[in-house]
């Protein structure tokens, strides 16, 4: 029995990512990209002029570098024409928008144009652009920018927040995460006899935090028995220290909503990322602060640091992940897994990067053992052209 495939004729053939329905690729980008304009605004709100220049330099340097990459890969006279097409399809202002958003806001300067600019170079361009890349280029370029300038993630702040009133005391948006403050200080004084790593590092919480904290537990958490700390609202609502763009939970999750209900990105990585990430926090994670197993605080491990960012924003690239939808939960659960095993285990405050980069080199291994066997196929075959079971 031949083995051979016939294909229609009039079928085209094109690159990653592929959406069906009305959404192209082009329009699933620019859709993103309009949205995020949402936790970029909020994120100049807080911190005011540096967040804009951070932005504005990653936007510029994202440009810049598919300019010139266009001018390497390509002769003269296509310049133009692919420059025009490589810009109107939005991936480049995309990964430009998601570099800056992923960096805080007292950065250097230069820092951004790094992220971008080896993103866009080295990683989108030196695989052929785009849908041809195997990692993501902001994963990569976040990381390649910490392991080897890490010193410009943490400056002196300047400037004035838009929002002074209403942050979480003079540190909130100014100093280190509370992530990195709470892992600092593990490293340097061993595990404390305190259950919550915002008690550990005494966080500071804002009047906005204290005053409805004081009107839940008062209205109904106290008559349940039980009391909401002080400080999780501050990040529900983004009065906090981190990067420009994963600071507002609420932001995220609502942009993340309308992306669901346009089937731009699919449910099973962000849920089985979650679930991966909470679950451990929770059994695991206690033990650091002095705790006994299963009375680690999962609310803060997903909250913290750039995790929600990245599940949504990044790990839900359709390029760079598998396309079958149990392909989709193993990869998002693999995901979880490993950002706490990196966020608990390495010298990194935040393991979100490494963790997408190290699953999106088992993509291939996923898609293969996650892909269903067509129906009526041979169990075995010797190839596409022909041969026998």
């Amino acid at each position: 029995m031949s083995n051979r495939i016939h294909l229609p004729r009039n079928l085209a053939t094109a690159g990653l990512p592929h959406y069906s329905g009305a959404i192209t690729s082009s329009r699933a980008m620019w859709t993103i990209l309009t949205l995020l304009a949402l936790p970029a605004f909020w994120g100049v709100l807080i911190f005011g002029l540096p967040a804009l220049i951070i932005l504005s330099i990653g936007l510029a340097a994202g440009v810049l570098s598919e300019v010139l990459a266009i001018a390497l890969i390509f002769p003269l006279s296509e310049f133009r024409t692919e420059l025009r097409k490589n810009l109107s399809d939005g991936s480049t202002l995309l990964i430009s928008a998601l570099s800056a958003l992923s960096l805080p806001a007292y950065a250097h300067p230069a820092l951004p144009a790094l992220v971008a600019g080896f993103a866009v170079l080295v990683v989108k361009w030196s695989f052929g652009g785009l849908g041809k890349y195997w990692a993501h280029p902001v994963a990569a370029g976040w990381l390649f920018a910490h392991l080897s300038w890490p010193q410009g993630f943490y400056r002196q702040p300047w400037g004035d927040s838009l929002l002074g009133s209403l942050l979480s005391g003079a540190d909130a948006v100014s100093g280190a995460t509370h992530l990195t403050g709470a892992k600092l200080m593990l490293l340097q004084n061993g595990s404390p006899r305190v259950l919550r790593p915002l008690q550990l590092i005494a966080a500071p919480s804002g009047p906005v935090d204290e005053y409805l904290v004081r009107l839940l537990n008062e209205r109904v958490f106290i008559p349940l028995g039980t009391i909401l700390p002080d400080g999780y609202l501050d990040y529900l609502l983004g009065f906090r220290a981190g990067a420009i763009g994963e600071i507002s939970v609420v932001l995220i999750l609502l942009v993340s909503i309308f992306l669901f209900a346009r089937r731009i990105i699919s449910w099973q990585i962000p849920v089985a990322g979650a679930l991966g990430m909470g679950i451990l926090s929770f059994l695991f994670s206690g033990t650091h602060w002095g705790a006994q197993a299963a009375t680690g605080d999962a609310l803060f491990a997903l909250m913290s640091g750039g995790f929600l960012f990245a599940l949504f924003f990044l790990a839900t690239d359709p390029v760079t992940t598998p396309y079958t939808g149990r392909g989709k939960f193993a990869f998002g659960l693999g995901f979880g897994v490993l950002a706490f095993v990196f966020r608990e285990f390495s010298v990194l405050p935040d393991g979100s990067a490494p963790a997408l980069l190290a699953m999106n080199m088992l993509t291939p291994l996923v898609i293969i053992l996650s892909r269903r066997r067509p129906f009526g196929m041979p169990r075995r075959a010797s190839g596409i052209g022909g041969g026998r079971e």
